[in-house]
């Protein structure tokens, strides 16, 4: 009998602690140590706050003392962000929010490091400046790399700074080519007041002498009556600047959605809309040692130029775009110095107004071009080639509702071939 009774209780005793039962309003005093689930591991056990922190992809700033209010600094939160990361790899999350840098931020990235500033989005997350710089990050070498994802950049004032500059610290770089990338990825760039409102900067980006930069969704917008650079690009002869591809970007109102500036080479553009402003892409006639420019898949509806080489910019292709002259005096194309180009493939269409051009050639001996399979839609002049042109072979375009489809002031050219 007692053996009986023995075992019933074993029984009944093993039973209870194999229940669970639910715990509410637990209160425990004294320090509480809880165990934490080891890195790597899926399981069900405890992770503590300070685990959660330590191991999300990227540290939020406002674990180091950042603040989303649009008031408050943020640099120092910011420089105990990054100095908590692993050395030379930063990665620093903004949640949504304003973050304001009064005296901007400056970050320099050590040889072969690399800096990753991400955000919740372009209209979740902002990074504020009321006057001046806002981010200035320095790349130290040729593996070096910076990367500025899902945020909006705002100022309170009119051309006053740059929402992001990029910068070398290297003065000689033996190939350019051969350097880590970089990217801007989902950057808005406006005025604190909105969209097309009265603020603006003077530079949505400017790079200078960082080479491998893409750029993806990028949005510049300047005020209506347009101010500011979408993108300037710019370098040097001992660390010139080469590989730059625009994808998917809209510039709307600013001056200039693309500056093409010293010693660049090899910038792509696909799928980017240039907007409202003077000119889409703008290559300067101080600029020196360009080279290589490709765009596709592209529109333009701008005041003065879609695109407007004022240097020599050799092996130029645009190829595949829609060019709309929709302002009295705007022209789709203007090429005003020598270099090896081909435009094929282009839709130009106007609505007759005053001086509105397709392609222009123009300056001193433009040459060695090809202009074939475009398609030119109610302009005073479809095409124009200036006495002081040569080379430039225009074959197999189709012409409707022009006033004047070609006029052709230079005998070095060969024009003929489909409607013309």
């Amino acid at each position: 009998m007692k053996k009986l009774l023995a075992l019933a209780l074993t029984l009944f005793a093993s039973t209870a602690f194999a229940q669970t039962f639910k715990v509410q309003d637990l209160v425990i005093n004294g320090t509480t140590i809880a165990p934490t689930v080891a890195r790597g591991s899926n399981t069900q056990q405890i992770a503590t706050a300070a685990f959660v922190v330590k191991h999300t992809p990227c540290p939020t700033i406002l674990d180091f003392g950042g603040d989303n209010g649009g008031v408050v600094d943020n640099a120092a939160a910011l420089d105990s962000a990054i100095a908590a990361s692993p050395s030379g790899k930063a990665c620093v999350y903004f949640p949504a929010g304003i973050y304001a840098f009064p005296s901007g931020y400056s970050y320099t990235v050590p040889s072969g490091g690399s800096v990753t500033l991400l955000g919740a989005g372009p209209d979740a997350t902002y990074i504020y400046r009321a006057s001046g710089n806002a981010l200035t990050l320095y790349v130290t070498g040729s593996f070096s790399t910076a990367r500025v994802r899902d945020m909006a950049f705002i100022t309170g004032s009119q051309n006053t700074g740059d929402a992001i500059s990029l910068n070398q610290t290297t003065t000689t770089l033996l190939n350019p080519a051969n350097t880590a990338p970089s990217d801007i990825t989902n950057v808005t760039c406006r005025g604190s007041d909105g969209y097309l409102a009265t603020n603006y900067w003077t530079d949505c980006v400017t790079v200078r002498s960082v080479s491998n930069v893409n750029f993806q969704n990028v949005y510049a917008s300047g005020p209506s009556a347009v101010g500011g650079n979408g993108v300037q690009l710019t370098s040097t002869s001992t660390a010139p600047g080469v590989v730059y591809n625009f994808q998917g970007c809209s510039f709307n109102w600013v001056t200039n959605g693309i500056y093409y500036g010293n010693y660049i080479q090899g910038v792509t553009v696909s799928q980017t809309n240039f907007t409202g402003g003077v000119n889409g892409i703008f290559a300067p006639s101080t600029a020196l040692a360009l080279d290589e420019l490709t765009v596709t898949a592209s529109q333009f509806n701008t005041t003065s130029n879609g695109i407007l080489l004022q240097n020599n910019v050799p092996a130029t292709q645009v190829i595949g775009n829609l060019f709309g002259m929709l302002f009295s005096g705007s022209v789709g194309i203007t090429i005003q110095s020598p270099g090896l180009y081909e435009i094929v493939g282009n839709q130009f269409g106007g609505n007759l107004g005053t001086l509105q051009k397709g392609i222009n050639l123009a300056g001193p001996s433009s040459s060695s071009g090809l202009i074939t399979g475009n398609t030119f839609y109610k302009l005073p002049i479809a095409i124009n080639l200036d006495a002081t042109t040569g080379g430039v072979n225009v074959q197999s375009n189709s012409y409707n509702g022009n006033t004047t489809n070609i006029t052709n002031l230079s005998g070095g050219n060969t024009v003929g071939g489909g409607s013309q």
